[in-house]
């Protein structure tokens, strides 16, 4: 089979949610394959993630609403891969209001750029980032690609409203669409308010860690294990509108991720359980099957949790110099 880097050398690509946690990995990735990224950006992102690479790629800043400058960019730059990471931060989808306003925004941007694409006649493929939160969870049951949609939390209705938005393209048979469902992502760039990365952070500062109930799990899975599968995903031969689990099929209670910490930092981490109300993206148990990925894209992760939270560990400390 052909490498990755090898498929994806000097190709053009554009990228939007390129500054945030997964979207800079991905970038990151695509750069060490020569590729040629062009990365979408808003007039207000936060370029920081990418401060450092950004000689190697190419920033331009759109008006998402407007058509005539996503479509003007995209005929530009005539690409052949398109991935889109573009997600509303946490902090802008906290009440009905805001997530109404980010819902209209989603939609004109996203639906912008299918149509845009639709005239580029040497384009490839269409990747979209879904999320697992669009499923119903209902305890002691994996999450599959045929589990029903019922999203309990605003993030998980703008990534299902979304997901309609690329099966509705997928249709017209123009190109490829498909769609990757992933699970709580780790790794480096993680945004500072996620749990793996405040845990080192108490570490680092030598403050008490705050942990929620430890009955509530999630599915974790190491950013190069995901961004691995997002290209392979990307570089397949699958019909178009195809959805897809990406997750390590394994899950853990933040009790289980704080030993493992302790474990590779060789010290106890100060702690308090049950500091936090149980919130929407809690639940007994929260499990990806990944038997499809594992089927047709002859994908699984190969990070353990230990090894991804030692690489994580390694990249927080060399960045944070502790």
């Amino acid at each position: 089979m052909k490498s990755l880097e090898a498929f994806f050398y000097q190709k053009k690509i554009i990228v939007t949610g390129g500054t945030g946690f997964i979207g800079s990995n991905l970038v990151r990735t695509l750069l060490s394959y020569s590729a040629k990224v062009h990365l979408f950006v808003r007039k207000d992102s936060n370029l920081s993630r990418v401060e450092d690479i950004l000689n190697d790629l190419t920033v331009i800043e759109v008006e998402p609403s407007i058509i005539s400058s996503v479509q003007m960019e995209i005929k530009k730059i005539s690409p052949e891969y398109f991935f889109h990471f573009a997600i509303p931060p946490h902090n802008k989808l906290r009440n009905p209001q805001e997530f109404v306003e980010q819902l209209k925004q989603s939609s004109l941007y996203l639906t912008n750029i299918l149509q845009s694409i639709s005239e580029i006649s040497e384009f490839k493929a269409f990747i979209h980032a879904c999320s697992a939160n669009i499923y119903r969870w209902s305890e002691g049951r994996s999450l599959d690609e045929s589990t029903p949609f019922d999203p309990t939390n605003f993030r998980g209705m703008l990534k299902l409203n979304e997901r309609n938005i690329c099966k509705y393209f997928s249709r017209n048979g123009k190109f490829p669409i498909y769609l990757a469902r992933i699970s709580r992502a780790y790794g480096p760039w993680d945004s500072e308010d996620k749990f793996i990365l405040t845990a080192l952070n108490a570490v680092k500062n030598d403050s008490i860690l705050l942990l929620g109930n430890e009955k509530y799990k999630r599915d974790y899975i190491y950013t190069e294990d995901l961004i691995r599968g997002v290209l392979l995903l990307a570089s397949s031969k699958l019909p178009s509108g195809t959805e897809m689990n990406l997750g390590s099929s394994s899950q853990y209670n933040v009790l289980a991720i704080v030993n493992i910490l302790e474990e590779i930092l060789g010290l106890e981490i100060p702690k308090k359980l049950n500091a936090y109300p149980k919130n929407v993206y809690d639940k007994g148990d929260f499990l990806i099957d990944n038997n499809f990925a594992k089927k047709t894209l002859n994908w699984e992760p190969e990070f353990s949790l230990y090894e991804g939270l030692k690489a994580t560990i390694e990249w927080h400390k060399n960045f944070n110099k502790w």
